[in-house]
């Protein structure tokens, strides 16, 4: 009867809470084209691109269906190994049983794990988000965190996953969401 109850209060707390924003989910096709110009260090200033390292190929224009269009770039961040190693992104895996990509790197390679930043500019506000992913020989994943936003997407929170093979000319992924914004 203890646990019922606990159970019901608890219940009871947590509508308010949900019922004090609105959430909507919505998919569609994704798209990164190279953008030579990398605005997404102005557009999203303060994060350690890879371009400022001079590292090519870091820098998108980014587009998804059905919701709006922005820049991306990969950027470095710390991250842990499993014993505790620290070290920054991006990172390689190579992995047994996996095909190895691309055949030419400087260091044998399953996937790479990368981070980024996004900012995508729709007609009702702009969302910023954290990224990260990983690479492989058949395409990419990604999940992209909502941290911040504007007009109607202000205080928003959420995700954006994005898969597939997305990333140059011609090419188009696929990417699930939701979105959520305080009443």
């Amino acid at each position: 009867m203890k646990h019922f109850i606990s159970a019901a209060v608890l219940v009871c707390l947590a509508v308010p809470a949900s019922a004090a924003e609105t959430c909507r989910s919505f998919s569609g096709a994704i798209q990164l084209l190279p953008d030579p110009d990398c605005n997404i260090v102005q557009a999203y200033p303060g994060n350690a691109y890879l371009a400022a390292l001079q590292v090519p190929n870091t820098c998108f224009s980014t587009e998804l269906t059905r919701f709006g269009k922005g820049s991306s770039g990969l950027t470095a961040e710390v991250v842990y190994g499993s014993d505790a190693g620290q070290t920054f992104t991006p990172a390689m895996a190579l992995e047994s049983g996996v095909p190895q990509m691309p055949a030419g790197a400087q260091i044998p390679q399953t996937r790479q794990l990368f981070t980024g930043r996004t900012v995508l500019k729709t007609p009702f506000g702009t969302l910023f988000s954290a990224d990260a992913g990983s690479m492989g020989t058949s395409g990419a994943t990604e999940q992209a965190v909502i941290v911040a936003g504007t007009g109607a997407f202000r205080n928003a929170r959420g995700v954006v996953y994005a898969y597939g093979d997305y990333i140059g000319p011609g090419k188009w992924g696929r990417y699930v969401a939701e979105i959520c914004v305080p009443r």
